[in-house]
């Protein structure tokens, strides 16, 4: 499979959860072997931060430094990695990136909008071959060897707020799954709000019971939803078997860290000759070149 870009630029604007003010960005189309690129144009020097395994972004958001809210960019980049866009580059013109209601569906259109451009070179996939662990207080997670990305959830209680019990939910991740089931989950406040309304009782109605059931699926979509948003920090679709339990973007950071000390667990297929993992980490300066001559 080719790498791919958007067709076209597109312009929009929205609300900053953390500020409040209103964010101007764009999407623009970027060459082969870019990936996503992120620069906040608002300021001098601009801050430049990239997708990658060993990438500026993924650092950025390790560090905790808020003067450029990294995480904001989360459901961006997991719409870009659903549509299996490879190479883009994003302008800010504020600190933070706007929310969009904390849903996918709102970035999904607009990817979908700027239309998609194949390019010449091939796409490059990260492939898990040793296991890869994560933990703390409770809280872990693993990447295992895998032929496709499959997600499982080992949660004991999806939301410590409702009563939904889930041992154990399993998916093959696919554009397929992402574009009719975890991209259209809503945010974890709204299902909450409709579960508190439901009539719970011994003898609840079909419509209650149905609508019941409905809303704990939604809940493991939008958990799987800010697992792939998480897991597009690196900037590469992925061959592994995601298995977490209780784990959230925090730990999900703290695994990429450990994937990127463990050089012997993963290797790049596709990687060109004239490009290395090595390339992930060019200074910023040279980064900053080189995006400003797109």
């Amino acid at each position: 499979m080719k790498q791919q870009t958007i067709a076209t630029s597109i312009y929009a604007k929205g609300k900053g959860r953390l500020t409040g003010e209103t964010i101007r960005f764009s999407l623009n189309p970027a060459p082969e072997n870019t990936g996503i690129v992120i620069r906040r144009i608002d300021v001098r020097p601009t801050v430049l931060l990239r997708t990658g395994i060993n990438g500026s972004l993924l650092k950025h958001a390790l560090s905790g430094d808020r003067d450029f809210d990294s995480n904001s960019f989360r459901f961006l980049l997991a719409v870009l990695y659903a549509l299996q866009i490879d190479n883009v580059r994003v302008d800010v013109e504020g600190p933070e990136f706007p929310h969009m209601n904390n849903v996918a569906t709102n970035f999904l259109f607009l990817v979908q909008s700027a239309g998609v451009k194949i390019q010449r070179q091939t796409r490059r996939m990260l492939q898990i071959v040793q296991p890869v662990n994560f933990s703390h207080n409770g809280q872990w997670v693993k990447l295992m060897p895998c032929d496709r990305l499959r997600l499982t959830c080992m949660d004991p209680m999806l939301d410590k707020e409702l009563p939904v019990h889930n041992v154990g939910t399993m998916m093959d991740f696919s554009k397929a799954t992402f574009l009719s089931e975890i991209g259209n989950a809503r945010c974890s406040t709204e299902i909450k709000s409709q579960w508190r309304n439901l009539n719970f009782s011994l003898r609840m109605s079909k419509a209650d019971l149905n609508r019941k059931l409905r809303l704990e699926q939604e809940l493991t979509y939008r958990k799987f939803l800010n697992v792939i948003a998480d897991l597009a920090f690196v900037g590469l679709p992925m061959n592994a078997n995601y298995i977490s339990c209780n784990a959230d973007t925090v730990i999900n950071m703290k695994l990429l860290a450990t994937l990127n000390e463990n050089k012997n667990a993963w290797y790049v297929q596709g990687v060109p000759p004239t490009l290395t993992i090595a390339a992930e980490t060019q200074p910023v300066e040279e980064e900053l070149k080189q995006a400003s001559s797109m």
